[in-house]
């Protein structure tokens, strides 16, 4: 038998344990209407969310998706989207995901990938990077 998909409510559960616990908060801001990344063609919500634990603050943008409008994202909408492995070199990084090395517009794109890498990586310890690897 075929298990079935986990539902919504059992994703955003994920997301919510997570933060629990790891004693972390995530608070999301009033959106922006606007483009997201640099080739949208249109214009989308765009969250402020800020995560904390103790003194450590992780501040992004979250881009929602069309078809959710502007509803605020939850935990597990967020964190599902986190980089979650080093990047390493940038010759690795076009490598792994098809870019070409000679590209400035990839090369923003790997400074970006690494500047969140390291805030994720400063913010959560490789055991609890590990658990938020399986919220997918």
């Amino acid at each position: 038998m075929i298990k079935d998909p986990k539902t919504t409510a059992e994703f955003e559960l994920q997301g919510k344990q997570f933060l629990e616990e790891t004693g972390t908060t995530m608070e999301v801001g009033e959106p922006e209407f606007g483009l997201h990344f640099n080739d949208d063609k249109k214009p989308r919500y765009r969250f402020p969310v800020t995560f904390k634990r103790g003194k450590k603050r992780f501040k992004l943008t979250f881009g929602q998706s069309y078809d959710a409008g502007d509803k605020a994202p939850n935990a597990y909408d967020v964190l599902a989207c986190l980089t979650k492995n080093d990047p390493g070199s940038f010759e690795n990084f076009c490598g792994e995901f098809g870019y070409d090395s000679d590209s400035r517009k990839v090369e923003s794109i790997y400074k970006a990938v690494c500047k969140e890498w390291k805030h994720v990586s400063s913010m959560w310890t490789a055991d609890e990077i590990e658990k938020m690897q399986e919220i997918a």
